[in-house]
């Protein structure tokens, strides 16, 4: 009998450290999140095996990536955080304090370009969504094929009704699971990132607003919620 095995890689970013630099999309001085580049390959999406292949710079704004180095300068993940500030990074790393931004415009509409392009259906992670529903799928399936199939599969015996069940909840529990990951994540991601923006770069929430107008609906949905909390909570 012919097995065969599903083995799948990809690479994750996992956050490493900090540093502080101009960020040509952002058109601005943000922070720089360090992240190392972790190769994972799977079996049937289950992680078995994990490497460091390098590492990457990206913006903590937009998230775009802005080197694939480790920068000479940098601060462990643990050195800092958003409610510091800048200037703090800056000041560790002796290098000169970042200025106010002369175009805000320009990093919110960078960050909103940004998650446009994260939250499409292509770009999303979905294997978390894609393995829950494969097992759940198997778990109702392998039931299925056991108490329902054998009426209407007289040709098949028990053992046959049972792993056409399990096939059959595979790919039905792999597509629900996967197409709810996506739906969720285009429905929160936006939101989260956005507040984050918000938040941690003191951007004008109304304006995020009002430039969101021209993005898709999952983006101005999100900057409007995002709006009114931040209106809320002053």
């Amino acid at each position: 009998m012919d097995i065969s095995v599903f083995v799948s890689w990809k690479n994750v970013n996992r956050p490493f450290g900090w540093t502080i630099g101009p960020c040509p999309y952002c058109n601005a001085v943000t922070a720089g999140r360090i992240d190392e580049i972790i190769q994972q390959i799977a079996i049937y999406f289950i992680p078995v095996y994990s490497n460091r292949v390098g590492y990457q710079c990206r913006c903590d704004l937009c998230e775009r990536a802005l080197a694939d180095f480790l920068p000479e300068k940098r601060l462990a993940l643990n050195e800092w955080d958003h409610s510091l500030g800048l200037p703090h990074i800056a000041a560790k790393l002796a290098v000169t304090p970042p200025h106010a931004p002369n175009e805000p415009d320009a990093m919110i509409d960078s960050m909103l370009s940004s998650i446009t392009e994260r939250t499409t259906f292509n770009s999303l992670e979905i294997s978390r969504g894609l393995t829950s529903g494969c097992i759940l799928g198997a778990v109702a399936g392998s039931a299925l094929g056991y108490a329902v199939l054998p009426r209407y599969l007289d040709q098949m015996d028990l053992l046959g009704c049972i792993f056409t069940g399990i096939l059959g909840g595979l790919i039905a529990g792999g597509i629900v699971g996967a197409s709810i990951s996506a739906l969720i994540q285009r429905s929160s991601l936006p939101y989260q990132r956005i507040k984050c923006g918000i938040q941690n770069y003191r951007l004008d929430a109304g304006r995020v607003a009002e430039l969101a107008k021209e993005y898709p609906s999952r983006i101005r949905t999100a900057a409007l919620r995002a709006r009114d909390e931040a209106g809320f909570n002053r």
